[in-house]
């Protein structure tokens, strides 16, 4: 396990060493043998099927790259090199929807207030019509949808929050799903303090305006 620099990172470091040592005493194993009892499954899934690399895989889980690395080659896992992580495995559009999926699922998905908000609203107005599927379970071209019309109307209802959007530029979004003969509308979550000219913006989507 590689020493970090930072002081801090450091102490913590060196506690986890001390915490692992305690834990081989009274178990009889390493480290990366009960972490392969743990997470190998699913870190090995992870890497092999979804094209994951050990540092994305490490945050994912909260552990260190070394700790995936060790236990992927106790498994007698192919270790791909740095390069093969990158963007050409980001360029097969199967291997890219996959991945999409998964950082979200990885990432313990909880959905947002907005997104609360606006699904309570489509319950109202349209009961049955829309689903969230903002937690991975549905990609088009790899990227995920917060609300996807199931009726066979082709469109999708994004919400965009000021801080995680401030930089992306919306209409890039829509015409991407065009690209793909989805119609979407994007909620931005300041415009829910005014409820009413939500409802009616959905409503216009939706084609009952």
């Amino acid at each position: 396990m590689a020493v970090p620099k930072d002081s801090r990172k450091y102490e913590t470091w060196k506690e986890k060493i001390r915490q692992a040592h305690l834990k081989r005493l009274k178990t009889g194993k390493t480290r990366t043998e009960r972490l392969n009892e743990q997470h190998g499954d699913k870190w090995e899934y992870l890497y092999c099927e979804e094209g994951f690399g050990t540092s994305r895989i490490a945050k994912m889980f909260g552990m260190y790259p070394d700790d995936v690395y060790g236990v992927l080659k106790m498994r007698g896992v192919t270790i791909r090199s740095p390069k093969e992580n990158g963007t050409n495995l980001w360029n097969d559009p199967a291997l890219r929807d996959r991945m999409s999926k998964a950082i979200i699922r990885g990432n313990r998905f909880k959905q947002t207030e907005p997104e609360q908000i606006i699904e309570r609203l489509l319950d109202d107005l349209f009961s049955g019509e829309y689903v969230f599927v903002g937690d991975g379970r549905y990609s088009i071209g790899g990227k995920c949808p917060d609300f996807l019309n199931i009726t066979g109307k082709k469109k999708i209802i994004e919400v965009f929050g000021e801080w995680h959007h401030h930089e992306d530029n919306p209409q890039e979004r829509i015409d991407f799903f065009k690209e793909y003969g989805w119609d979407c509308l994007i909620i931005w979550q300041h415009e829910l303090q005014d409820l009413d000219l939500v409802t009616q913006k959905l409503r216009n989507f939706h084609g009952c305006g």
